[in-house]
Order: structure tokens, then C-alpha cells, then sequence
């Protein structure tokens, strides 16, 4: 472990901005990491004509929400826009979602996922999209989200690229779910707009 925190401290020049816009994440975890020398910017309340100018600051954006696809998406588009690595999280009732962490033009973005989701007909099991304010469930969240985030900074290998990991909080099970880029996808595939010839 301390040698987890010399790697850290390596990566204290990263730019991170969370973008908690429902007070999710446990403010003690994200404290932690700013003491282990971390650049953290914890915005819970914005004005979404600001929100290209904040994402600008950044060098990782972490997106912590349950109920406001439209700004997740958007947030989502701006990041592959300005090729910010994106990571997002979402809370349930009864689960939690970490991912996919996104890679912009590398790997699926959050509206691949959405589309993917549509494609299959998924129906939502995880409970309603509901906050919950259990303190230690909070803690896990935002546990996991921070573990992934030094997976990307520091080992360069993190369980959520490419996948979706989800938590089922009856009994603690993670799935990891893959998410595949949409080669159509409107916000990061490479052929959309463009003719195909043949």
C-alpha cells in the first residue's frame, strides 16, 4: 500500500475535476485523496453554460450523478469533444454503476453505452434512479470510484475501460459488464456523418 501512495504522489500534476451534481461522493474519501497530494476540484453546483470552462481545467473528469441523463450526456460529448478522459458513476436504489471509463475516440463513450443499452432492450434492475443516504453505501461508491481512478493515473490498467462495473449492494456482487464503442455512435464514432462507399 505505501507503495501505492509513492506512485501517487507521482501523478499530483493531474487535473482532477469531480463533478458531483447530486453530493453523492463521501467528502472524508475525497479528502483522503487530496492529503495524498492529489489536484481535486469538487464542484456540486454549476451553470451548465459554465460547464465547457470548468471541463477545460481539467485533465480527468469523474461525473457523479442519478438522475440527470441529459447533463450526463452532455458532459459526456463535451469531454470527447476536448478529449478529456471521462470516468462516471451512477447510483441506484439497490446498485451502483462504475463506467465505462472513457477514453475519447479510444474507447465507448457514455452515449455508446446508452445506445447499447437501448439496442438490447435492457430493462432496469438496479432500482429506481433514487438517491440513497446510507453513509456506508456512499462510502463504497465513492471508494471504488477513487480505486478505479488510481487504476487509470497510476497502473495504467483499470477495470472500467471498455466495461461497466456494477455493484449490487444486497450482496456486495460486482459484475463487469463490457461495453462495446458504437461505430455509429453521434458523439465519438468515427464513420458518423461521414459516406461509406463501397
Amino acid at each position: 500500500m505505501h507503495e501505492v501512495i509513492k506512485k501517487l504522489k507521482r501523478v499530483k500534476d493531474v487535473r482532477i475535476v469531480i463533478l458531483d451534481i447530486e453530493n453523492l461522493l463521501d467528502n472524508q474519501t475525497v479528502k483522503y485523496f487530496v492529503s495524498q497530494g492529489l489536484q481535486i476540484r469538487k464542484i456540486n453546483h454549476f451553470n451548465e453554460e459554465r460547464i465547457e470552462e470548468i471541463l477545460k481545467q481539467a485533465d480527468i473528469v469523474l461525473l457523479s450523478s442519478f438522475d440527470n441523463e441529459k447533463l450526463d450526456l452532455k458532459i459526456n460529448e463535451l469531454c470527447v469533444e476536448n478529449k478529456i478522459p471521462l470516468l462516471t458513476a451512477r447510483m441506484f436504489s439497490r446498485s451502483c454503476e462504475i463506467g465505462p471509463l472513457v477514453i475519447p475516440y479510444k474507447s465507448a463513450c457514455l452515449k455508446c453505452y446508452q445506445l447499447r443499452l437501448e439496442s438490447n432492450n435492457s430493462k432496469n434492475t438496479k432500482g429506481s434512479r433514487k438517491c440513497i443516504e446510507f453513509l456506508p453505501l456512499l462510502k463504497i461508491f465513492t471508494s471504488y470510484i477513487f480505486l478505479e481512478l488510481v487504476n487509470f493515473l497510476v497502473f495504467k490498467n483499470p477495470l472500467c475501460l471498455g466495461n461497466v462495473l456494477e455493484i449490487d449492494f444486497k450482496n456486495f456482487s460486482i459484475k463487469r459488464r463490457p461495453v462495446l464503442k458504437v461505430p455509429f455512435c453521434p458523439v465519438c464514432g468515427d464513420t458518423y456523418g461521414k459516406r461509406i462507399i463501397r
